[in-house]
């Protein structure tokens, strides 16, 4: 399986859940999902 090295947050925020694992939580800074708004 390929490794995604691809926007991890902008994806994290689109599913509402850090699905990466990161330490610094993307929901913190921006609770909206990506994209225009």
């Amino acid at each position: 399986m390929a490794r995604y090295r691809g926007p991890k947050n902008r994806i994290a925020r689109k599913f509402g859940a850090n699905i990466f694992g990161r330490r610094k939580n993307p929901l913190a800074t921006k609770s909206n999902p990506p994209g225009m708004h």
